[in-house]
């Protein structure tokens, strides 16, 4: 299992109930009594129209956490060259804990800088572009909604660097399957959980039961829907390590410059993060019948709504 480096996979991104739902306990929040059967052809359609139609003001929004993140990256890359000969070395080799530890506050630096962007993101698609600023502001929902990326960061990233440790230093090679099976496990609660990003953007608590009971019939679907939703970035990345880019961030490249490469991986994390947050919140609304007033299709809310949730 590679050590990941500042990456948003499918537990980063996701929300609810009708705009008469009355008052309740913060983590309590439901999006719906009872859940719907996810389409996921519709969804994905929904989320690639929605990014579209919103995609002037989605790219004003993303110029500044994109330009932040190449930045953080460009200067943590020559402490986190390495990283690639460490996950792949023979048993015995030398453990770098520097290049670790630089790949570390890599990751927690650009993780702090795209959460902004998801956090209006999802307030756009679920909200509408008239929403108005929660009364109680957005410093407090960034924070709990970082938080939250950050656990879940960690609860893949740190048994990873456990079980390479174990396979490089130990000499242990089955720790390998062990990070594989370790990483589907990770890949099925990120998936169960998906619904606390939205509910957090709209200044909800975390409320892990009610998510993990929002998504229970639809995981298969939810996975197919990331799948047709990642479409993008697979040929992106495909187009960019054709031509020479290190997408990894693990090795200094002797062909592409650092600054390109910095920029390219920026894309490529930009591109994940706004196919996740459309397609998730696509699946709240199809799912808990939330009316999603920034999606298409739904057109666009009153702004009372916001007042709802906030």
């Amino acid at each position: 299992m590679r050590i990941v480096q500042g990456r948003l996979g499918l537990g980063h991104s996701m929300v609810y109930r009708a705009a008469a739902a009355p008052p309740c306990r913060e983590g309590k929040r439901r999006l719906s009594q009872s859940t719907n059967t996810l389409d996921v052809g519709e969804a994905a359609k929904t989320a690639f129209a929605s990014i579209w139609l919103h995609r002037r003001r989605l790219a004003a929004w993303a110029v500044a956490p994109a330009l932040l993140v190449a930045v953080i990256d460009l200067m943590c890359q020559p402490f986190v060259a390495g990283l690639d000969d460490i996950v792949h070395g023979e048993p015995g080799a030398d453990w770098r804990s520097g290049a670790v530890v630089a790949g570390l506050l890599s990751t927690a630096l650009q993780l702090a800088a795209w959460t902004v962007l998801e956090l209006v993101c999802y307030r756009l698609f679920l909200l509408g572009p008239e929403a108005e600023p929660p009364a109680s502001g957005l410093r407090a929902i960034y924070l709990s909604l970082l938080t939250f990326n950050l656990a879940l960061t960690a609860l893949i990233l740190v048994p990873s660097i456990g079980l390479d440790y174990l396979r490089i230093v130990d000499g242990r090679p089955e720790m390998e399957f062990l990070s594989f099976v370790y990483y589907l496990l990770y890949i099925f609660v990120s998936v169960r959980l998906a619904f606390a990003f939205p509910a957090i953007s709209l200044g909800w608590g975390w409320g892990l039961r009610e998510r993990w009971r929002e998504t229970g019939s639809n995981v298969w679907r939810l996975l197919l829907l990331f799948v047709l939703a990642f479409s993008p970035i697979i040929a992106l990345t495909a187009l960019l390590s054709g031509a020479g880019f290190d997408l990894s961030g693990y090795a200094l490249s002797n062909t592409v410059p650092p600054v390109l490469e910095a920029l390219a991986r920026a894309l490529v994390n930009l591109t994940l993060l706004l196919v996740t947050t459309a397609a998730i919140a696509a699946a709240v609304a199809q799912i808990t019948g939330f009316r999603a007033a920034g999606m298409t299709g739904q057109g666009p809310g009153p702004t009372d709504i916001a007042a709802r949730f906030d």
